[in-house]
């Protein structure tokens, strides 16, 4: 099946201030306990009467419209329902919803209060109704009732504790705090102070400017998108110009500006004011709000990215705590400046790389209120950075299958067109690559989920590049298809390339990216298939072949291991190993045959294969004599699964053996290579490439000194590289142990034995000529004696023995380089230098 998506981000809000109201919300109301009634003056200004008042509610009595809340009735289990809540400002004053007292009844406290105000911030204080004892410093919970709330100062400020109230109607903002105002002790500043619901702790917001700085009383008090409005009433009891002075203050500011003048005659009474809204100092619109760039999340990989909110109605520029938080995402808090024509914030959401793939939710706050955004996207499944490895073909990939020799290839996941130049990105865990015919660039995840991401600025279109890889950094390359000398390194996050020019044009079909010395290994494509490496470090980048011509073309997959290895996939089939110094090319395993592909691996993970590799030594003797050549067959081999290049082979000398005394060749099988070439002399040092099944045998050959002594022990070693394991060590080793031939044959004949007939002698024996000598030397052909001169044999080399023609068993020489008498038997030239039975 073919999948394609695009990132999901969805964007819901929790609690949008001022949008979310009933149609009785963002208005601004007026209770006047003269006349009974509540009006709606929402854009009041110069001088004006009483609009007409709203048909409902119509308190039982005047009094009752003394004090006005205005705000969503959570308390009474109906949190969408928009009510008015009234009272007189007497102790324990009955409490009224929509001009009704409440059943079962609500009171007030046992204290005049000043004032009243609901809570409409969503969260814990939804709906509930605070007021102000009048002219004091006392909060009382009006609906529901409470006891009183305690009221501390904050930190170093002394205005709180010795300044006296003024005005004790309330307000709330997006924080859960309650405002009020406040005369300092010299009644010479006026401030507008808030007071935080949780803990009751006193801040001074703001001081007051203008005509509430001075005003004589404060009856009212509300706010309304970004202005905090007062009331005030001017006359007196029986007279017959009263007014109602509306004034608004910025909350921001302190600085306050007269609104409106109400003319109400001879009316006279207490007055309240009430708004649904709370102060938020700019508005979120969660709707707009979405990530930058083109990056994304997966699992596994921590990774912050940049979530754009739009805001608007910003009514108290400054600077504000956003707060970050949510299920696999870390808890973090950043200060963002807002200026009054902002029009957004930029909001950086880190996503801790937990939890398994799918849609991740982060909470993004203003301060320490209910006012968020839900910011919901998508973790995409990484592939991760492993030892696994992954094959593109036309339009699907595959996961290289290395658990058997051959590999096989099961499909990860299918596109729409076809797709090259993949590559995993050690940044982010997940793949890339290019469309055919294209400069754009798809995501894939280990779901084989492929999200089409763009043009990539730089990019030639109407192309296709089939040679792509990242390097431990996450730059991208990639390369035209066909003889070209330019490369393009690719910034996924901003999908913009640069080109690179090489130092010569090449043809290759698949590169890979080696940590080691930061370059790109490839193989041409062209007739020679020398493996070549391009120089990223260099202006322009150095193409630099290595070894060979080659047959073994073409590889369209090539992957580098962390530990510096380069392999690559045959497109007619089998996974190589290159020799990096030679180009030499060894098979680690069969593999199925794939054309218009292309290979991807994550190049800061190891690639690694298992081989089973041993060793066997035998000279076929138990014993060995001194002065005499013995020779041993070293065998090598790899039972596999997988094939090893570049193992070590080493043949210590054996104790008291000079090097010179030590010759050897070796002859590799079964597609098996070895370092040694010709005949060597000394210990053995190889390095060997050793297929399944692949061996390297060595005859080496030992010249034993005549005055060698002791055990004769000869070990080899094979030891498997870096990345290989070699599942069973037990084998690595062999060794081959002869015991020096000693032999003291006692005399077995008793008989006397025949005369010797014929004797040379300068002794002037006398038993000569009288039948007595040489008769008494018994059993010899010729008997020869002196006492002041020797026998003169044949002397010559050691290398000289090789001249005589067809020796015959029992032949003897000097070996003048070995300094002993020598005895041709068995084959060979042995030295007589201990008793022996040769």
């Amino acid at each position: 099946m073919k999948k394609f998506n695009v990132l999901l981000l969805l964007i819901a809000l929790f609690y949008k201030p001022h949008s979310f109201y009933g149609q009785q919300s963002d208005r601004l109301y007026l209770s006047f306990a003269a006349t009974g009634r509540v009006y709606d003056i929402t854009g009041i200004s110069g001088t004006v009467s009483l609009p007409t008042p709203l048909a409902s509610p119509v308190p039982t009595t005047a009094a009752e419209a003394s004090n006005l809340a205005v705000g969503y009735d959570n308390p009474g289990g109906n949190p969408n329902s928009i009510v008015f809540i009234n009272s007189d400002i007497t102790a324990n004053a009955p409490i009224y919803k929509n001009g009704v007292q409440m059943n079962p009844p609500v009171t007030g406290p046992n204290a005049q209060i000043g004032g009243i105000g609901t809570n409409n911030v969503p969260g814990t204080y939804f709906g509930r109704v605070y007021g102000f004892q009048s002219n004091t410093k006392i909060l009382y919970p009006i609906y529901p009732s409470g006891a009183t709330l305690p009221i501390t100062a904050a930190a170093g400020d002394t205005d709180w504790n010795a300044g006296t109230t003024f005005g004790t109607d309330t307000f709330f903002d997006y924080e859960n705090n309650i405002y009020t105002f406040l005369n300092n002790s010299a009644n010479t500043a006026r401030y507008l102070y808030k007071i935080a619901i949780a803990t009751g702790v006193a801040t001074k917001a703001v001081q007051l400017t203008g005509p509430v700085a001075t005003v004589a009383g404060i009856r009212g008090m509300a706010y309304l998108n970004g202005l905090v409005y007062t009331a005030t009433l001017t006359g007196t009891q029986g007279g017959t110009a009263n007014t109602i002075q509306i004034n608004s203050i910025n909350i921001s500011t302190g600085v306050s500006t007269a609104v409106a003048t109400i003319n109400i005659g001879s009316n006279f009474g207490n007055l309240d004011l009430a708004s649904v809204p709370y102060y938020v100092p700019f508005t979120f619109t969660c709707n707009g709000a979405a990530f930058q760039g083109n990056s994304t999340f997966s699992t596994g990989y921590p990774s912050t990215r940049t979530v754009r909110i739009p805001i608007s109605n910003v009514y108290g520029p400054g600077t504000y705590t956003i707060n970050v938080s949510g299920t696999d995402f870390a808890t973090t808090s950043q200060n963002v400046t807002i200026a009054a024509g902002s029009t957004f914030i930029d909001i950086p959401v880190t996503y801790n790389g937990t939890g398994a793939a799918g849609q991740k939710t982060a909470t993004i706050r203003l301060g320490n209120s209910s006012t968020v955004c839900s910011v919901t996207a998508t973790a995409e499944a990484s592939f991760g950075c492993n030892s696994s490895m992954y094959i593109s073909q036309n339009t699907t990939v595959y996961n290289v299958n290395t658990t058997s020799n051959p590999f096989t290839f099961p499909a990860v996941g299918s596109y729409t067109g076809n797709i090259n130049s993949i590559g995993i990105n050690p940044v982010d865990g997940l793949m890339y690559g290019t469309v055919d015919n294209s400069n754009t660039i798809v995501r894939i995840n280990a779901s084989g989920t492929f999200t089409l991401m763009g043009a990539v600025s730089g990019l030639p279109t109407g192309v296709t590049f089939n040679a792509g890889e990242f390097d431990a950094t996450g730059n991208y390359y990639v390369k035209q298809s066909g003889s070209n000398a330019t490369l393009y390194r690719v910034n996924i996050a901003t999908m913009s390339a640069t080109a690179l020019t090489l130092s010569q044009a090449i043809n290759i079909s698949d590169f890979a990216y080696r940590t080691a010395d930061g370059r790109l290994y490839s193989v041409s494509s062209d007739t020679d298939g020398r493996l070549l490496s391009i120089n990223l470090s260099t202006s322009p980048a150095t193409v630099t072949f290595i070894g060979a011509n080659s047959s073994l073309i073409p590889f369209g997959a090539m992957f580098a291991s962390s530990t510096g290895e380069v392999y690559g996939s045959l497109n007619t089939g089998g996974f190589y190993q290159f020799n990096l110094t030679n180009g030499q090319r060894t098979l680690i395993s069969s593999s199925p045959a794939s054309n218009s592909n292309d290979g991807a691996h994550c190049v800061t993970a190891p690639i690694a294969f298992s081989a089973d590799l041993y060793a066997t030594v035998t000279d076929g003797a138990t014993t060995y004599s001194p002065g005499s050549p013995v020779t041993y067959t070293v065998v090598v081999g790899n039972n596999g699964p997988f094939g090893v290049q570049g193992a070590t082979v080493t043949v210590p000398l054996p104790t008291g053996i000079p090097a010179a005394n030590i010759t050897y060749t070796a002859v590799g099988a079964g597609g098996a290579t070895s370092s040694v070439t010709g005949t060597q002399t000394g210990a053995v040092n190889d390095v060997v490439n050793l297929p399944l099944n692949g061996t390297v045998t060595y005859t080496i050959t030992v010249n034993i000194p005549v005055a060698y002594t002791g055990n004769l022990t000869t070990t080899v070693n094979v030891t498997s590289p870096a990345n290989s394991t070699d599942p069973n060590t037990a084998n690595n080793t062999a060794t081959d142990t002869n015991v020096q031939s000693v032999c003291y044959n006692p005399v077995t004949n008793t008989a006397a034995g025949i005369d010797t007939r014929v004797g040379i002698t300068l002794q002037k024996n006398p038993n000569v000529g009288n039948g007595n000598w040489p008769f008494t030397r018994k059993s010899a052909h010729v008997a020869i004696e002196s006492n002041s001169q020797g026998l003169v044999v044949t002397r010559m080399e050691t290398a000289a023995l090789s001249n005589i023609t067809t020796p015959q068993e029992g032949m003897m020489v000097f070996d003048t380089t070995v300094k002993c008498l020598k005895i041709y038997s068995d084959g060979a030239w042995r030295c007589f230098s201990v008793p022996s039975c040769p």
